[in-house]
């Protein structure tokens, strides 16, 4: 349980505080006026020391002078607890003294560098132990997305009011040194990293992960415009939207990075039939409650390709296979709308991806994951789902010392529709 706390501490981290500095603060707070010690009436708290060093990732590259880093503390609830200012050393190292150490507490160090903010992986304190290591890595920024990816992603299939609901998770890897980001600019010169394309018919668009308005809606997609730093599957993106539904769908994305493959999914007792080019049918996974999902895939994807695939049929009637379609037959027993609509099953899902590198890098806990889809079906039975936090950095940088603050709750931009542009000699967008 050690590792799968971490790993959604990292889930968190990665996804909803991997910010551009600017979106997180509004520079509004005073700290000097909210600062304060924790306090344990009952017991004296053990306290212990915190330090680390942060380290420059990109090749050739070193750690500028004057960084600030800040430990961030979670409980085993995974709600804020409070967070310390420090400095670093001319050389990165720093150190946290008198740290208050809790049995099931989290701890993370975080920098914000380039206007992007980087966390180090997050862990708990040994019990009887009074020293931390923390290390964190940092890096230069660069607009090239050339070594940019889709590591994988998958689409859901669901019933909605007004027609069917799709659901696209992505997870991205930066296969570089350098943190993409700035790739695009928009009318009122601030920026964003990439742009999608949606149907022209989706309604009632929705995002996962959408802290300090993160996406932006405009005419025919949406821009993300959170860095995507160095790592596999480094950085994710679901979205949701319903689509006109009149016993046939088709569904076409063109991807402008290449893809490790795509996956469809839909509820077996929808009834539906899912056929396209290159399109194979890899099985069901259960769900729980007595329901499958189907699983269908296309292999690797070159940049500049387009997938297409037609869902048909009438939606919870199990419609017999025509013309060599694949079909999702429905179970035995009546049953109600799918079970895996939005509600905790996109938010699990999208979250998963990238926790799953971490899990595979982990010894203490016999976790095995065979395939992608399997990951993220275990993740979503779990009720595994993204936990709201309350952290954003101080950025006024008038406290030499380490303090003890208290988080308040962070500024929330609300999407603006506006144009954009590439930079020059720059694409980014996924189609």
């Amino acid at each position: 349980m050690r590792q799968l706390k971490i790993a959604l501490i990292v889930i968190i981290a990665t996804i909803v505080l991997a910010v551009p500095v600017a979106a997180q603060s509004d520079g509004s707070s005073d700290s000097t006026d909210s600062l304060s010690e924790p306090v344990n009436e009952t017991e004296s708290p053990i306290t212990g020391t915190v330090s680390g060093e942060i380290v420059n990732g990109t090749d050739g590259e070193e750690v500028p002078g004057g960084l600030e880093p800040m430990l961030h503390v979670w409980d085993a609830r995974f709600n804020d607890k409070f967070m310390l200012h420090g400095e670093a050393e001319a050389d990165g190292s720093f150190r946290f003294d008198d740290v208050s150490f809790e049995t099931g507490s989290f701890y993370a160090v975080m920098v914000n560098y380039q206007e992007v903010t980087y966390f180090s992986t997050p862990l708990d304190v040994p019990e009887g132990e009074r020293e931390l290591n923390l290390d964190i890595a940092i890096f230069e920024s660069t607009g090239d997305t050339s070594q940019v990816q889709i590591e994988n992603m998958h689409v859901f299939f669901d019933t909605a009011q007004g027609g069917l609901m799709v659901a696209e998770v992505y997870s991205f890897s930066n296969q570089g040194d350098k943190t993409v980001r700035d790739v695009l600019r928009l009318e009122d010169g601030s920026t964003a990293t990439f742009r999608f394309s949606l149907p022209e018919a989706a309604a009632t668009i929705k995002f996962e992960g959408n802290r300090n308005g993160r996406f932006i809606t405009e005419p025919g997609g949406f821009l993300d415009t959170f860095p995507l730093m160095p790592g596999t599957s480094s950085g994710q993106v679901a979205v949701s939207y319903v689509l006109p539904y009149i016993d046939e769908l088709t569904y076409s994305k063109r991807f402008d990075f290449p893809a490790s493959g795509v996956k469809f999914l839909l509820g077996t007792e929808l009834g539906l039939v899912v056929e396209g080019d290159g399109l194979e049918l890899e099985g069901t996974r259960p769900m729980g409650e007595g329901k499958d999902v189907a699983i269908f895939g296309v292999d690797a994807i070159e940049s500049g390709e387009t997938v297409q695939v037609t869902v048909s049929g009438k939606i919870q009637n199990a419609s017999s296979s025509a013309g060599g379609a694949m079909q999702a037959e429905a179970p035995s027993s009546e049953s109600s709308p799918s079970s895996i609509a939005l509600g905790g099953l996109l938010l699990g899902l999208a979250l998963m991806l990238v926790g799953i590198w971490w899990y595979r890098q982990s010894d203490e806990e016999a976790v095995e994951f065979d395939e992608s889809t399997d990951d993220m079906l275990a993740v979503s039975q779990s009720g595994l789902v993204p936990l709201q936090t309350n952290i954003r950095p101080d950025d006024n940088g008038e406290e030499a010392d380490v303090k003890q603050q208290p988080l308040e709750e962070p500024l929330v931009q609300k999407p603006v529709l506006q144009t954009v542009e590439p930079l020059p000699d720059s694409d980014s967008s996924m189609g």
